[in-house]
């Protein structure tokens, strides 16, 4: 149950973080593309939905092979599961939910990166378009 209430919280900050994104690749936009390449400013929401775009076409291309990928990978598994000596299995199980345990965490330190990443990105362009340009 805690798993599932994760991954609701997980859908709310997934579109904060795409929004802020939005907010940068639009401060960006207008301040670099607008004048060099005499194209129109772009609101908000139209950004948004280029982010959107842009999202599911990355997405969908790179799932197009996705199915392949996952039969390769469960072949691997079956191997690398049979080379391991039965009195060791548990050990390796204790292992993989060992790592386990930390992939919320992860996932979290994922998001804060892209934030951070997010912000001076927007704080770099802010200081060459205000200073540099």
């Amino acid at each position: 149950m805690a798993d599932f209430k994760r991954v609701l919280w997980a859908f709310p900050i997934g579109i904060v973080v795409s929004l802020y994104t939005t907010l940068i690749i639009q401060s960006l936009w207008n301040w670099f593309a607008v004048p060099a390449f005499q194209v129109p400013v772009l609101s908000f929401w139209r950004i948004y939905g280029l982010v959107l775009l842009i999202g599911l076409i990355m997405e969908w291309q790179k799932g197009s092979g996705k199915f392949a990928d996952e039969q390769r990978w469960k072949g691997v598994l079956h191997a690398l599961d049979a080379c391991i000596p039965p009195e060791k299995k548990e050990e390796v199980l204790e292992l993989i939910e060992e790592d386990n345990k930390g992939i919320w965490l992860r996932a979290v330190m994922d998001v804060f990166g892209k934030i951070v990443g997010n912000t001076l990105t927007l704080l770099i362009g802010w200081g060459v378009h205000e200073f540099l340009v």
